[in-house]
């Protein structure tokens, strides 16, 4: 049960890491376990615009990009912790950002060989977080090479120079990623092995109730980016398609980053929202291009209003959604009372933290970051309170939000 375990290997370890780290520096605080999460996703929105400028060589752009990426609720709902998978897909989505500024800028300063060992550092860090979708850092590197080759742009890509430098990165990133596979393999082989068995089972079996239809990320795009989002997608990857037929791949990457993890997500029997997290920036970076090229047809337009308030709905419905999910006009710090009566749990029954255990709580996870008590959503039977107690455990029963001593 991974979310009870005492060894613990359902995610990759690098997300903890970082908050370990936080906690070390500032103290376990809700904001010092938070704070990893907000500086990445913060530096995120900055490397959406260098991509976007990347990419089409024009500020207003990518600085409406960027616009679009810091008023994304979803990503500040992450952040903040307060929808599932928080923190592992925030700092998830920085690395990925992160190594595809990398691979872009890569290719803007003409190929320097450190920046492939950036390169390759980035996605063995992706990996380290959420797992082998950090791939997709090395699959844009690569149509971005591929790319500029098909176009004519430089000689420097041939095939050849392509398959080493991405062996390079590849090599680097297992590198980095696999000392920690094999460390918990040898030193916790049958959790570390049912844990890789279960990640394989997210392909085909919807687990924990997360059954969703093929569209199901389809579906959301409307949710997380705002009901227009289609026309943007569509028009950009028709453009794409007929700029290729006329020999011409620059924009391929772009497609490459949305399409590559939205089909494959939709395949996958088990489907989040957040898993395809990743592919954000491309949406906020085709976003912007397609509401400038929407903005050039008004002069010339049979039907301008269309167009005035297509342009409008494609900024006020992503700050809608951004409004709705941050809800900022509600009072956020006044904690509920369930968090009051944790905090103060460990002066109301004034016992070392190691020989206390709580049972049928229903906040188990919080309560023990709360506490450092032991917590549990259940209460064992009486043989196993009978064993505890001979071993000196304080053992104690949730009672509404009371906790009452099993005597």
């Amino acid at each position: 049960d991974w979310s009870s375990n005492h060894i613990w290997l359902h995610k990759q370890p690098l997300s903890l890491w970082l908050i370990t780290g936080s906690f070390a520096v500032f103290g376990v605080h809700e904001w010092s376990l938070r704070l990893p999460s907000i500086l990445l996703s913060t530096l995120s929105i900055l490397f959406t615009y260098w991509i976007a400028w990347y990419c089409f060589k024009k500020k207003h752009i990518a600085l409406l990009a960027a616009f679009f990426h810091a008023i994304h609720g979803l990503s500040i709902e992450l952040a903040a912790g307060r929808v599932a998978t928080d923190h592992v897909d925030t700092i998830f989505a920085f690395w990925v950002s992160l190594g595809m500024f990398l691979a872009y800028r890569f290719f803007e300063v003409r190929a320097k060989a450190w920046m492939v060992l950036l390169i390759g550092c980035c996605t063995g860090l992706a990996i380290l977080t959420k797992w082998l979708p950090g791939l997709l850092i090395l699959a844009v590197w690569g149509t971005i090479a591929w790319s500029l080759s098909a176009n004519g742009a430089t000689s420097r890509w041939t095939w050849r120079s392509t398959f080493g430098y991405g062996l390079i990165i590849g090599l680097l990133a297992l590198g980095i990623a696999a000392p920690w596979q094999w460390y918990t393999l040898a030193t916790f082989p049958a959790e570390a092995q049912y844990e890789l068995a279960y990640n394989r089972l997210h392909l085909f079996e919807a687990l924990e109730g997360h059954a969703h239809p093929w569209w199901f990320h389809f579906d959301r795009l409307r949710i997380n980016y705002g009901e227009l989002v289609y026309l943007p997608i569509l028009w950009f990857t028709w453009q794409t398609i007929n700029d290729a037929r006329k020999g011409v791949f620059s924009q391929l990457p772009l497609l490459v980053w949305f399409w590559l993890p939205y089909l494959i997500f939709s395949v996958a029997a088990t489907k989040m929202q957040a898993y395809t997290l990743i592919a954000a920036p491309a949406i906020f970076i085709v976003t912007a291009q397609f509401w400038y090229v929407l903005r050039k047809q008004l002069p010339t337009s049979r039907y301008p209003w269309i167009i005035r308030l297509c342009l409008i709905a494609l900024i006020v419905l992503p700050v809608r959604f951004c409004i709705e999910r941050v809800k900022p006009l509600q009072n956020h710090r006044t904690p509920p009372e369930w968090v009051t009566i944790r905090k103060q749990l460990p002066q109301t029954l004034n016992h070392p933290t190691d020989s206390v255990l709580l049972f049928d709580d229903n906040h188990p996870i919080e309560t023990m970051f709360y506490t450092g008590f032991t917590a549990y959503p259940y209460t064992p039977d009486e043989s196993t309170l009978e064993r505890l107690r001979a071993q000196s455990y304080y053992l104690y029963q949730q009672k509404s939000n009371n906790y009452i001593k099993l005597e």
